[in-house]
């Protein structure tokens, strides 16, 4: 296999130093947050219920 030129090995630790658009991390970050609130209301709304045997009969 050839060694590659000077333009690929740039090419190539540019693409490595791309960090993303910073839009891009803030919906990433803002997503990470919405699944994280999610999961721990869940497990909030299961202990909740799992504390009072009696909500579980409403409905």
């Amino acid at each position: 296999m050839t060694e590659p030129s000077g333009y690929e090995l740039n090419a190539w630790r540019d693409v490595e130093l791309f960090k993303g658009r910073p839009i891009s991390w803030s919906m990433h970050y803002a997503g990470e947050q919405v699944i994280s609130g999610a999961a721990n209301l869940s497990e909030r709304a299961a202990q909740y219920l799992d504390d009072r045997p009696g909500a579980r009969a409403v409905g």
